[in-house]
């Protein structure tokens, strides 16, 4: 039994690990694109107006978007067409699922080719935050599973992400919190809410933020101009009084050493995102000189 299962993991890594190297190449005369194994060998004709550098695998299974004249589709790893091509996009694969669209309107297809969702939605946020999805309608918001099913029918203006089982919902002005079936488990009393961390969500309430538990229980007072949600290390950004600080599930001052850290985490961040900020700049202001 161990013998077997040694040779069937040795198996899926060696196909893995041959998807991987699937490269994309463009004929030089019809400046159309195929696909090549990882011994050179052509899996898939130059017969692609646009294809996907990315190979998409999930358990086991691997495909790759291509596009022929104006539609796109996907095939798998041997070069076989798995979907018709009639999307006018295909979004990156997520846990196995990518997001299509056909006429403006939003499903999902599978890695192996199978629409899971027909396309009906305005927007699919993906399966980012667990086994629901977040979808809207007519600007209304909803979740579905990963077959489709719609668990909870689009009725919300606006939803975060599930964490902790729970999520921030928007009705009428106002946030609360529902769990993954539907049932609200938090009134909605609050004029902004952010995702659980740590057990707590910090929630807006008389022009001022303070902290909740799952039961709606106020933890923290509401006296914070902003607050973010608690890190793993369980500690929390706010303001208050127009100064940045940290602090811990208690509401007291973060450990200094701890705050440093995460203060120089998050410039790190901040940096990265100006440096990418000025390249995209200056990228836009070569082309216009062109």
């Amino acid at each position: 039994m161990k013998t077997t299962l040694t040779i069937a993991t040795l198996c899926m890594l060696a196909i893995a690990a041959q998807s991987q190297k699937l490269v994309r190449f463009q004929d030089r005369l019809t400046k159309k694109y195929g696909y090549k194994d990882s011994i050179g060998q052509i899996v898939a004709s130059p017969q692609y107006t646009s294809g996907s550098t990315r190979v998409e695998e999930y358990m086991g299974a691997a495909c790759v978007a291509v596009k022929k004249d104006d539609k796109w589709g996907l095939i798998n790893t041997e070069g076989k067409e798995i979907t018709p091509f009639r999307y006018d996009n295909i979004g990156s694969f997520n846990n196995g699922l990518a997001d299509y669209t056909i006429d403006s309107k939003i499903g999902l297809v599978n890695i192996m080719g199978k629409e899971i969702i027909p396309p009906k939605y305005d927007f699919i946020d993906g399966f980012r935050h667990g086994s629901l999805s977040s979808m809207s309608v007519n600007k209304k918001y909803g979740f579905i599973d990963r077959t489709g099913k719609e668990i909870v029918a689009p009725q919300y203006d606006k939803v975060w992400g599930f964490s902790e089982g729970v999520v921030a919902v928007k009705l009428n002005g106002k946030w609360g919190f529902i769990d993954e079936k539907g049932k609200i488990v938090i009134p909605f009393d609050y004029d902004n809410a952010v995702v659980f961390s740590q057990g707590l969500a910090a929630v807006q309430k008389y022009g001022k933020y303070g902290y909740i538990n799952k039961t709606g229980k106020e933890i923290l007072p509401f006296k914070y101009d902003i607050a973010l949600s608690f890190a793993k290390e369980g500690i929390a950004r706010v303001q208050i009084n127009g100064q940045w600080d940290y602090i811990d599930a208690k509401g007291r001052q973060a450990d200094p050493k701890l705050a440093a850290e995460k203060q120089k985490e998050l410039q790190k961040l901040l940096d990265n995102i100006k440096t990418a900020d000025d390249k995209l700049k200056k990228i836009l202001n070569e082309h216009k000189k062109r």
